[in-house]
């Protein structure tokens, strides 16, 4: 290639000291989007735990509030139950993004 940049080795290809180059860019930038989906969903997945606690804690019976907050399974649930569908669908497409995130941060 005269003048031009020398082609971008693919992320495959072996290396004694590992990846260089633009490989080594790629991989950096999965990184950081793998670490902030994990920081992001799992913000969301605790925001949204918070108001799901609080809304079935004003609700009847009370009581469900305090325990959804403990014990995290029976938040979306009782959420459905009581009404709150958008809350409990966020929560749990949260836990989801933040499961898949770990797995790719495992990779």
């Amino acid at each position: 290639m005269a003048g031009g940049a020398a082609p971008c080795p693919t992320v495959g290809e072996a290396s004694p000291n590992g990846p260089s180059g633009c490989a080594f860019v790629m991989l950096r930038a999965l990184d950081a989007l793998v670490l902030s989906s994990l920081v992001g969903s799992f913000a969301v997945l605790v925001t949204t735990h918070v108001a799901i606690s609080y809304g079935l804690l004003r609700r009847e019976p009370w009581w469900r509030g305090p325990i959804a907050f403990v014990f995290a399974p029976v938040a979306p649930l009782w959420a459905m139950e009581s009404g709150m569908k958008r809350r409990a669908a966020l929560w749990i497409i949260a836990l989801c993004v933040y499961v898949l995130a770990r797995i790719f941060a495992e990779l």
